[in-house]
């Protein structure tokens, strides 16, 4: 018995052009996706820097609140 091999190489033929495309699409929906991704690590790499400059003002902002405390009820700081 012989074995037709027409009919497995037409239908790999009508298959490897879906696949491509599949992957085709698969990879521009990566690429949308990895863009996406990294504008919001740049957008958080922001955000995390204005929270790094509000926590050092916040810092300053205590140390002179606590000096004014310690100097006006030296040793006690209860009521400041």
């Amino acid at each position: 018995m012989v074995r037709d091999i027409t009919s497995p190489i037409q239908i790999l033929s009508q298959v490897l052009p879906t696949a491509n495309a599949t992957a085709e699409q698969k990879a521009r929906l990566l690429e949308v996706k990895a863009d996406e991704n990294a504008e919001t690590i740049e957008q958080l790499r922001h955000e995390r820097s204005l929270l790094a400059a509000e926590h050092k003002k916040l810092q300053q902002r205590f140390k002179k609140t606590m000096e004014v405390c310690t100097v006006r009820s030296y040793p006690i700081m209860e009521g400041c």
